[in-house]
């Protein structure tokens, strides 16, 4: 019905929304990728792949969930979150992805030393 079509719709642009800015921070320089962000894409790629086949496994059928307790529902989403963690972040670990290839490295624009012209880059001031 429509309400599907709204959450297409969303979904739409929020996509075309992160796409544009990242291309724009890309041009601007703001944005660049270290050496080896690729492969961590990658590998990021197949943890959530074999995440998703785990979940879509293990969290059976609709109907199945139906007739289950609530307490039931709680213990078994439990499972599902916690495997699927732990799958997530034992493939990454596998992988060799460590947390250290997490840390944010300072970007040229931001060891550039601080205007003192009074410019804060928010336009013109009415006095």
């Amino acid at each position: 019905g429509l309400h599907a079509l709204l959450a297409l719709n969303n979904g739409i642009g929020a996509w075309f929304n992160s796409t544009m800015l990242y291309r724009g921070l890309r041009r601007q320089g703001v944005l660049r990728h270290s050496p080896g962000w690729r492969q961590m894409i990658r590998r990021m790629l197949v943890a959530l792949l074999l995440m998703g086949l785990f979940l879509w496994w293990v969290a059976g059928s609709t109907d199945r969930w139906l007739v289950m307790s609530a307490w039931q529902r709680v213990l078994w989403m439990s499972v599902l979150v916690a495997g699927g963690a732990g799958i997530y972040f034992g493939t990454l670990w596998v992988l060799g992805m460590r947390i250290q290839e997490l840390r944010v490295r300072p970007t040229a624009l931001e060891l550039r030393p601080p205007v003192t012209d009074g410019d804060d880059g928010t336009g013109p001031r009415n006095p």
